[in-house]
C-alpha cells in the first residue's frame, strides 16, 4: 500500500485505519509523506498522523477523513512542511511543543472538526508561512496562532464560516500585510479577526 524511495514514502491506494484504536502513522525525522492524493481514515478518537521531537518533515497530498485530526505536532519539531493537504479534522501542533521553521502552504481544511475544532492550530512556533490556504465551518477558529515568535508570513489565505476567523493570543510585533487575509467567499460568526494578549501587530 505504500512505497520507499529516498526518504520519500508514497500511497498507492486509500488508507482505512478508522477501526484501529491508536494512531496510524507516527512520522520520523527526514522523511516526507506524499499521500499521492489518496484518503487517510483514522479513528474518531486519534490523530491521523502523529509527529513529535523531529525535524526536516513534509506531509503532502493526502486527503483525510475521520481521526480527532489530521496532523498533530508535538515535542520540539524543526523544518516541517505541510502542504495540499485536504479535509475535515484540522491540523494541530501543540501548546506546549516548540516548533521553528514551519511552511503550512496549499491546505484546504473544512469542518466540523471532532478535536480541537480549529481548522490549523498553530501554538508555539518561531517562524512560520501560511500562504494559499482555506479553512471553513469549524467551531471555533478557522485559524487559530499562538506563540507565534519570529517572522511571520501570512498571504492569500481564505477563512470563513467559522465561529471566529482568525485568532492570534499572545502574538507580538508581528506585520501582516494588508492584503493577507481574503474573506470573500464568506464570514465568520463573531468577526474575522480577534486579537487577545497581542500587541504591535500591523495588519
Amino acid at each position: 500500500e505504500i512505497s520507499y524511495s529516498n526518504g520519500t514514502y508514497t500511497l498507492l491506494k486509500n488508507l482505512d485505519c478508522s477501526e484501529y484504536q491508536g494512531v496510524p502513522l507516527r512520522i520520523r525525522s527526514n522523511v516526507t509523506l506524499d499521500g499521492g492524493g489518496y484518503m487517510i481514515t483514522g479513528g474518531v478518537a486519534y490523530p491521523v498522523i502523529s509527529m513529535g521531537t523531529v525535524n526536516d518533515v513534509t506531509v503532502r497530498n493526502a486527503t483525510f477523513g475521520g481521526g480527532y485530526t489530521a496532523v498533530l505536532v508535538g515535542g520540539t519539531t524543526s523544518n516541517i512542511t505541510l502542504t495540499n493537504l485536504k479535509g475535515g479534522p484540522g491540523i494541530a501542533f501543540e501548546q506546549d511543543g516548540n516548533h521553528s521553521n514551519v511552511v503550512f502552504t496549499d491546505n484546504i481544511m473544512h469542518g466540523p472538526g471532532a478535536g480541537y475544532n480549529n481548522g490549523f492550530q498553530l501554538f508555539s512556533i518561531n517562524g512560520l508561512t501560511v500562504r494559499n490556504n482555506i479553512a471553513r465551518n469549524y467551531g471555533n477558529a478557522g485559524m487559530y496562532f499562538l506563540r507565534i515568535t519570529g517572522n511571520l508570513i501570512i498571504e492569500n489565505n481564505a477563512v470563513y464560516g467559522n465561529s471566529y476567523g482568525v485568532l492570534f493570543n499572545a502574538v507580538n510585533n508581528v506585520s501582516i500585510n494588508q492584503n493577507s487575509f481574503n474573506f470573500n467567499a464568506g464570514s465568520n460568526y463573531y468577526g474575522h479577526l480577534r486579537f487577545i494578549n497581542s500587541n504591535n501587530l500591523t495588519v
